[in-house]
C-alpha cells in the first residue's frame, strides 16, 4: 500500500511525489496519458524542436 497517490504526472505532480518521496515516503504516480509532462511537450520537426506548454 502507498503513503500518497499522485493522480497526474505534470510538473506539480511529479513535483510533489519526488519531495514525497525523499521524505520517505511510498508514492505511486498515475497519469491518464502514455507520457508524462502534463501541458508540457516538445514538437520535432526537420528544422529543429520546439517547446510547447506553459
Amino acid at each position: 500500500m502507498h503513503d500518497l497517490i499522485v493522480v497526474g504526472a505534470g510538473l506539480a505532480g511529479l513535483a510533489l511525489a519526488a519531495r514525497a518521496q525523499e521524505a520517505g515516503q511510498d508514492v505511486a504516480v498515475i497519469e491518464a496519458r502514455s507520457r508524462i509532462g502534463g501541458r508540457s511537450l516538445v514538437h520535432r520537426t526537420a528544422s529543429g524542436c520546439y517547446d510547447l506548454g506553459p
